[in-house]
């Protein structure tokens, strides 16, 4: 189960992230549509065949698969050939110790950072502003104001990973709400769950589960085999989208595999946690967004913008929310044709 989970398993595990996007309110379909960003769009593009997407808010860089990716940990003792240091508010650092990756690219959120008068550059159509210089000529300060990131390179490889640089999945799909309507391919199979209707690929197996727990990654729905990272394989497995259905009878108390794993691509999925007085739904806090579905009111969780679109929904009649996630894979079509179809059973 998601939302319980106390690992992320990617190169470098870590939760949560602050968010500081404004809450606001969006209708798919006709009528009234409040925006207050552009409509973004993934650039599948920009990302070279064999390196991995990372996402983080409406941000999206893309880093060789033996690089490793760090969401505010301090990892020390090994050093990778590269890092992506994907920072939290005030937390810790990368360790650098006595031995430091050759290129090392920070990004992280803005929070007021002061806009210089005009852009240094472009990047994929995505205007850059240098806000600083370091001692070393590779050491760059990156602010991009449409995607809501400030970005550092340092080392030989880390301005190739800011060259990918463009929208996230999740970006993409939540400033498309409300442009546009997006019909359901007839192919696609319908599911009836807690209330809730939606429709997914009809080659997506179903699984059900009454237990919920807490060992899962944030990044790869669908249960999809990730591993551990090593000088001699680097893997980017493929995607094993599923439709994971959960009654939250139980919890899974037992100990979580630990050790870090390498970076896997975003995934395709959905599951659905029903929450019970034993595993119960919280409120996520902050909300960046509230959309009107069809029926049913969904929240999406600012605290895990990282590769997957967290929602709490509201559906009537129901005494407890439920959590609903969808993966966001590739340029984010299939999130956001799920997302349409969502709706009161």
């Amino acid at each position: 189960m998601m939302r319980k989970l106390g690992i992320v398993v990617m190169v470098v595990l870590a939760l949560t992230l602050a968010a500081c996007s404004p809450t606001r309110t969006v209708t798919p379909g006709p009528g009234p549509v409040h925006q207050t960003k552009p409509i973004l769009a993934v650039d599948l593009s920009a990302s070279p065949a064999g390196w991995v997407p990372v996402d983080l808010g409406d941000a999206q860089l893309s880093v060789p698969s033996t690089w490793w990716v760090s969401y505010g940990t301090t990892p020390c003792g090994t050093t990778p050939p590269g890092l992506l240091d994907v920072q939290l508010p005030n937390g810790p650092a990368w360790c650098s110790g006595a031995v430091s990756p050759k290129s090392v690219v920070t990004l992280n959120q803005e929070v007021g950072t002061h806009l210089p008068p005009s852009p240094s550059l472009e990047i994929n159509r995505i205007p850059l502003y240098v806000l600083s210089r370091g001692k070393h000529a590779s050491t760059v300060r990156y602010l991009a104001p449409t995607l809501g990131v400030v970005m550092t390179t340092t080392g030989p490889v880390a301005r190739g990973v800011l060259d990918t640089l463009s929208a996230s999945p999740r970006g993409a799909v939540l400033s498309q709400i409300g442009h546009g309507s997006l019909a359901t391919p007839r192919s696609w199979r319908w599911h009836t769950f807690a209330g809730v209707r939606f429709a997914t690929p009809a080659r997506w197996p179903t699984q059900r589960s009454s237990v919920a727990v807490a060992c899962r990654s944030y990044v790869a729905l669908g249960e999809r085999e990730l591993v551990r990272y090593s000088a001699t394989k680097q893997v980017v497995l493929p995607d094993k989208p599923v439709v994971e259905l959960d009654t939250d009878l139980t919890s899974y108390d037992e100990t979580c595999p630990a050790g870090p794993y390498q970076e896997s691509a975003p995934g395709d999925g959905v599951e659905i946690d029903v929450g019970t007085p034993k595993v119960p739904n919280a409120w996520p806090l902050p909300v960046d967004h509230q959309l009107m579905l069809r029926g049913v009111k969904a929240y999406v969780n600012a605290l895990q913008n990282f590769d997957i679109l967290s929602l709490l929904v509201v559906v009537p009649g129901r005494a407890m929310p439920l959590d609903i996630w969808v993966g966001l894979a590739g340029n984010g079509m299939v999130a956001k044709t799920i997302l349409y179809s969502l709706r009161a059973a």
